[in-house]
């Protein structure tokens, strides 16, 4: 029996301008590929480096403070998913799961007051695991204190939904093309709740 919706939050309830980080840095600074990027950021999500000092790394020297807000203020939320968590959540429980650093997670939940959605609220830099690891999967669920089974998770990149599989849990894609999964896929809030409340019939 499903108790608990678990969702991703990049790619799914916030858009991510043009696909992410890289192409927000890439309009500024067109030569830096992923690993100029995607190493220092890495580094910062396991607290080695400071976020400004990742700015700095990437290019934005004068006011890396300045850059970081400036990048974080083009994030929005996607249409939806409000009405959709009110439907939800009177007769399941809500949790997020997400790969973030920890200062930009705490910053854009409390631009758009997500927590107040949520029973469980697991970032990735706050305990040192990413997605797919099957260990976040794992502590997410001994914090809603519920089984595999009895779990949905919702994200937008099919290595992600995999480990939640693996965990045990059920799976649904959040579509944005970013690769094949063989499970059920929705492309909105609203379908999403339409085909919870009616039982996720295949």
């Amino acid at each position: 029996m499903l108790k608990a919706i678990i969702f991703d939050m990049y790619g799914v309830i916030l858009k991510d301008p043009d696909g992410g980080l890289m192409p927000y840095i890439n309009g500024f600074f067109p030569s830096l590929g992923i690993r100029d990027i995607y190493e220092p950021w890495h580094q910062m999500g396991k607290f080695e480096i400071t976020t400004a000092e990742f700015w700095r790394r990437v290019g934005f020297i004068d006011d890396p403070a300045k850059s970081e807000l400036d990048y974080l203020n083009t994030i929005e939320m996607e249409e939806g998913f409000a009405e959709a968590a009110e439907r939800l959540k009177s007769s399941y429980r809500l949790a997020l799961l997400s790969n973030d650093v920890s200062q930009w997670s705490r910053f854009v939940r409390e631009k758009y007051a997500l927590d107040q959605h949520f029973d469980a609220v697991l970032i990735s830099a706050d305990v040192g695991l990413n997605k797919p690891d099957v260990r976040i999967y794992k502590m997410m669920l001994e914090r809603l204190n519920l089984k595999g089974e009895e779990c949905l998770f919702v994200d937008d990149r099919p290595k992600n939904l995999l480990g939640a599989r693996e965990a045990g849990m059920l799976a649904v894609m959040f579509e944005r093309g970013l690769g094949q999964f063989d499970g059920k896929h929705v492309s909105s809030f609203a379908e999403l709740a339409d085909w919870v409340e009616l039982g996720m019939p295949l």
